[in-house]
């Protein structure tokens, strides 16, 4: 089976990475009496940021790499490895490279960004 994106099937995939991340924050709002869109409202995020890059086989995630400023504590590495892990299941993504922008808020964990890598 080739696991091989084309540029379209990378943009759609990157597409639909960030719709998911902004997905919990809009449940969140309507959860709480709220209105349920836009979905991405712009706010500041009170917290330390992290990039996350995974490389996926299979469908099996493995977190490559997390940079940050501040190196994150074992527990915010769990979490973290976590939140993207299920972002990429949800979107089903299944092979490639995918970098993905974490801040840690008070409030939990805030995706701001996903995007698939370029193959060569």
């Amino acid at each position: 089976m080739n696991h091989d994106l084309d540029l379209n099937d990378q943009r759609e995939l990157s597409r639909l990475l960030r719709e998911l991340s902004t997905v919990e924050p809009s449940a969140e709002r309507l959860a709480d009496g709220g209105h349920p869109g836009p979905y991405h409202v712009p706010e500041p995020l009170d917290g330390p940021g992290y990039e996350i890059e995974t490389r996926t086989e299979a469908g099996m995630h493995t977190v490559v790499g997390i940079a940050a400023d501040t190196p994150p504590s074992e527990e915010e590495r769990v979490l973290l490895r976590s939140v993207v892990r299920a972002l990429l299941d949800l979107a089903g993504h299944d092979a490639g490279t995918v970098h993905t922008r974490v801040v840690l808020t008070p409030r939990g964990p805030q995706i701001t960004s996903c995007r698939v890598a370029r193959t060569p």
